[in-house]
């Protein structure tokens, strides 16, 4: 019951951020079209690349460390923050230090050369929002806050989507209010971390901690190197596009990815509360419990494919234009990774909540290398069709490695990661007729 409250809670709060996004860029892409949204799309992105940096894989480590009963919610927090103020006042100033070559370097040429100085400081201003999310996100959940994160993430969303009205359509202010309305809603965060941490001071005494510090370094640096290449598998194409085509097939693509994001947020929302649940001393047979889950989801995955795939595309060019057209197209073509991206999350919820997240680091290198290789050949010939086709390629080649290393750490069959077995739903009826004996009780 608690982890159908987790994930109802989290897939709640991405398919409300998701949504939010969905209509912010509707907004962009009817008053400054597919460029204006390459624009939106570069600069976020690098901002988010930018606080994958910064975060040393801290969250999964403060997950792990908990659930094991090794340090307090509060240790935590003050460990990642303080560690993460340092990191950003220095990454700031290597920024305004180096800005001509390393705005070059991540922003490219948006034909906007007067404006790079306004974009390098959205870029700066988004990365703490992105950090503090990051950790708030897995603990509030884990800890069983599951009012408070969905407060937190409405009262955002709503603040931002209300600016970004206001900012694109009546102040007509295009990327700029766009990125500000992004701005906004990150500084919720900041502020809800704050009111976080006072009502943690009535129970606990905050004090910076070495030690903590240094175990969740120590266990996160292996999640820090999976998340650095994962989010370039996950975000590099949107410079490739930018480089080898321009900014329209970056507004093209967006579009499709933002979508194909909602759509993969059903399994992306059981990674928190099933890593949380296996990492924890009650579950024995850990491999086993994986196994269950991943198998579950293949079915309502594959289920949810085939019902988005004749409900999306037609409502695509409806709602962002006709100039959007071809994103239907790249949004069919992605729609395979979906269930491929369900696999890899399974085998990543196993290695997390053993501690060992680095051991998908090999899974992820190949995956992303056929990618950037796959871009480079299909994108001069193919366009935007040829990123989605090398993103769903590349999406394979991760699920059958990262599935590939649970098998074998876990001494299963591949029938066994894939196919529902009659157990299985045995175990789905009974759950539900426990929890409904319990609610008539009630």
């Amino acid at each position: 019951m608690q982890l159908l409250k987790q994930f109802s809670a989290l897939l709640f709060v991405r398919w409300l951020l998701l949504t939010c996004s969905f209509l912010v860029g509707i907004l962009v892409a009817r008053f400054l079209g597919p460029e204006g949204k390459g624009v939106l799309t570069v600069v976020v992105t690098a901002a988010t690349l930018l606080s994958i940096v910064c975060s040393f894989g801290l969250p999964t480590a403060a997950l792990y460390l908990y659930k094991q009963e090794r340090n307090s919610i509060a240790q935590l927090v003050v460990a990642a923050l303080m560690f993460w103020f340092v990191l950003v006042i220095l990454a700031t100033l290597l920024l305004l230090a180096f800005r001509e070559p390393l705005t070059v370097l991540l922003l490219g040429d948006l034909q906007e050369l007067e404006l790079k100085p306004v974009w390098l400081g959205f870029m700066i201003l988004l990365m703490p929002g992105f950090l503090v999310s990051s950790l708030l996100s897995v603990l509030l959940v884990i800890d069983g806050h599951n009012r408070t994160y969905i407060v937190w993430n409405v009262l955002g969303q709503f603040i931002g989507l209300f600016l970004a009205v206001v900012l694109i359509v009546w102040m007509q202010l295009g990327v700029a209010g766009a990125l500000l309305a992004n701005v906004v809603v990150q500084f919720v965060a900041l502020g809800m971390a704050g009111f976080w941490l006072i009502r943690l001071a009535r129970h606990e005494t905050l004090h910076f901690s070495w030690i903590t510090l240094r175990d969740m370094l120590r266990i996160g640096s292996q999640q820090y190197a999976v998340s650095l290449v994962a989010n370039v598998l996950k975000r590099g194409e949107t410079f490739l596009l930018a480089m080898l085509l321009n900014l329209q097939a970056v507004g093209l693509y967006a579009v499709a990815v933002g979508l194909y994001e909602l759509i993969i947020d059903v399994p992306r929302a059981l990674v928190w509360p099933i890593t949380g649940k296996a990492a924890g001393r009650e579950v024995t047979d850990k491999g086993g419990y994986i196994l269950i889950s991943m198998r579950l989801q293949v079915v309502v995955i594959l289920v949810l494919v085939l019902a988005v795939a004749l409900l999306i595309p037609p409502l695509i060019p409806l709602a962002y234009g006709e100039a959007f057209r071809a994103s239907a197209t790249v949004f069919m073509l992605l729609l395979p990774g979906v269930l491929f991206r369900t696999l890899h999350l399974g085998a990543s919820s196993y290695f997390a909540a053993v501690g060992r997240p680095g051991v998908l680091f090999p899974c992820l290198v190949v995956a992303t290398v056929t990618n950037i290789g796959l871009d480079l050949v299909m994108i001069p010939h193919l366009g935007v069709n040829g990123a989605a086709v090398a993103t769903v390629i590349a999406e394979a080649v991760l699920a059958f490695t990262s599935v590939k290393l649970l098998l074998r750490a876990i001494g299963g069959r591949w029938v066994e990661s894939l196919i529902v077995q009659r157990s299985d739903l045995t175990l789905v009826c009974q759950n539900v007729m426990m929890q409904l004996r319990r609610g008539g009780r009630g």
